[in-house]
Formats: C-alpha cells, structure tokens, sequence
C-alpha cells in the first residue's frame, strides 16, 4: 500500500500496532468480523482480504488521477539509456585492495520534480569469478537501500537486470553502488566514454546532464557510508549500469494523500460488496441472507466514491513543475486566405 499504509487500514491499526492516522474500513461500516465471513481460501484471513481490497482501491484512484490529467503529463522519462561505466582498451587491470569498497557513485541534483533513477542494469567486469554483492547506499542517511549479488565470471562483462527505482522526491539523491575489492582484481572501466570512443575511457567526474553527476569511488569498509568518507577514484573498478530518470507521478500522488484517503477508502468499501456478491467459491449462509443489503450498500458506496473523487479532482492543482507537469502543445494548420 506504499505511502497510505497509515491512512487506510482494515481496523484502525497499521500492522506495526500504532493508530492509522487516516481511516479504516469500519468507518464505512465493513467490521473485520464481516471480512472473516466472506473470506475465501485466496486471503490469509479477512484483514488481508481487506488490505487487498484497499491496495487494489488505491491503483484504480491513481489510475483515475492520471487519466484525469493526462493532457498536462510531460512523457514519464526525462532522460533514459544511460550509462556509467565503460571498459577501457587492452582488458587493463586495476587490483583489489584489502579494507577497500569501490563502485560508483550517482548524483542527482533535484529540488523541485518529482522524479526517481531507474537502474535497469548492473555489469562487473572483473578479472574474478564469483558471486559479489553491489551493496546500494543512500549516501544521504548512510543507509542500505538494496544487495544485489551478481555471480561474476573472470574476464567477461557479466549484467544483471535489476529493475529497482529509486525516488527523490523533490530532493538531492546521491545513491553508492559499491563492493568489497578484497581480493577482487577489476578491469579498468570508466565513468564515461571518450570523445571519437579511440582509446575508450576518460577519469573522473563526469557530468552527464542537468539531473546527474557520477564519479568512481571508493571508501574504507570500516567508515559510515557517509559523503565526507567517499574518495573520488579514476575509474569505478569494474562495474557499470544502465539507468533512466522518470517523473515519478506516483511520488506526486502520495505527497497529496490526505485528500485521497476518502474516496479509497469508499473504493475499497465497494470492492468488498462486490467481492461477496460475485465471489462463488464458498458456501456461506450470511452471504446468501444479505446479497439483497449488499447490493445496496455497494450502490451507496459507488456513489460517495464518484463524489469524494470529483470533488478531489476538481480541486486538485499540479505541482509547479515544468519537466514533468504542463500543458501539451497541440500543433495545428492554419490556411490563411490572400
């Protein structure tokens, strides 16, 4: 349920036992004795039938929000198919060293777009074999967003497609893709690619667009993955990615949650009407006494959704951000008359 885990529940509890700060699905009326008697082998028990009856309510509202403003949507990449880290000529060793992680680090300088880096690639090329773990860091909180482990064979560039998103949310992103090069020797790779690409590679820091700067790193095992305790290298031993930054309009949509709460939480009472009148699996005595009652509950909560909604949409305002939100130009002809 990403960003509203802690508005929309099933009890008015979020699963770590604090209070949900928005609402619950007993507030329109649906208790989780209700959920556990129409609850069917596909869920757990009634609160998972409920938090999926929520989760699928929050994709329909962003799909409805999207489709709303789809005229003043800039296309969701802002820049997509680039890399960081290319081989040098001639298969150039760089040795491993003892107490050492080295990698990469990538930048994005952000204050005002909802935007996210999409990795869809990460390559070692090393003169090792073995599986080694890229450990991603956000450079920011010194903390450990992702282990991706790749099983490298000596001498060959080795990709694996990882697929993560990583989110700025309107701020700077500095993200560290690093490993341990302890014993791990590495062909030289660099940040970018010479001009005329004759002798592949140029050091350093390379600046790759308005959103992004990468420079190979390295950092001592021992020191908090913190930006004073990364040291810029010449190259970033071996390991290259593909990446796209994407608006991000999911991002968007949650930094507005508060006034979506309603109509999701209506949504998700009307899935579970009609999760019990069309589910067919089961044989319930209640179900069949009160098919009648449910009809016209779903009914109403059908129509406090379309209302809640429409008023949400009417008015909601975009974000003061011209590479991702604005108005699509329309070309025309125009035959002027002598």
């Amino acid at each position: 349920m990403s960003c509203f885990t802690d508005y929309i529940t099933v009890t008015g509890t979020c699963s770590d036992g604090t209070s949900a700060s928005g609402y619950s699905l007993k507030d329109a009326g649906i208790m989780l004795t209700e959920l556990n008697d129409v609850v069917t082998k596909d869920y757990a028990n009634g609160k998972a039938l409920g938090e999926a009856k929520i989760d699928f309510a929050r994709k329909l509202v962003e799909n409805r929000i999207l489709e709303h403003f789809s005229g003043k949507l800039r296309a969701n990449s802002i820049i997509e198919g680039q890399r960081i880290g290319y081989p040098t000529d001639n298969k150039v060793v760089e040795s491993g060293t003892t107490g050492k992680f080295k990698g990469f680090e990538l930048e994005v300088c952000n204050q005002d777009s909802f935007v996210s880096v999409y990795i869809s690639e990460l390559s070692l090329f090393l003169n090792h074999s073995g599986d080694v773990d890229v450990l991603v860091y956000d450079v920011k909180q010194a903390k450990l967003l992702d282990t991706i482990t790749i099983t490298a064979v000596a001498g060959e560039i080795v990709t694996s497609y990882v697929n993560k998103t990583y989110e700025s949310d309107r701020k700077e992103l500095h993200l560290a893709f690093i490993y341990d090069s302890d014993g791990v020797d590495a062909y030289q790779t660099y940040t970018k690619v010479a001009k005329g690409c004759r002798g592949c590679g140029t050091s350093g820091s390379q600046y790759i667009n308005a959103y992004v700067t990468a420079n190979g790193v390295s950092i001592d095992d021992a020191d908090a993955r913190t930006e004073t305790n990364f040291d810029t290298i010449g190259h970033t031993a071996g390991l290259m990615a593909q990446f796209a930054i994407n608006c991000n309009y999911s991002a968007w949509i949650c930094s507005v949650k508060h006034q979506l709460a309603l109509p999701i939480l209506y949504k998700a009472a009307a899935e579970v009407m009609e999760f019990t009148l069309h589910t067919s699996d089961r044989e319930n005595t209640r179900t069949l006494i009160d098919a009648e009652k449910n009809v016209e509950r779903m009914a109403f909560y059908t129509t406090r959704y379309n209302e809640t909604i429409d008023a949400v949409l009417k008015n909601m305002t975009l974000p003061n951000d011209g590479k991702c939100f604005g108005c699509k130009q329309v070309t025309r002809n125009v035959t002027m008359l002598p």
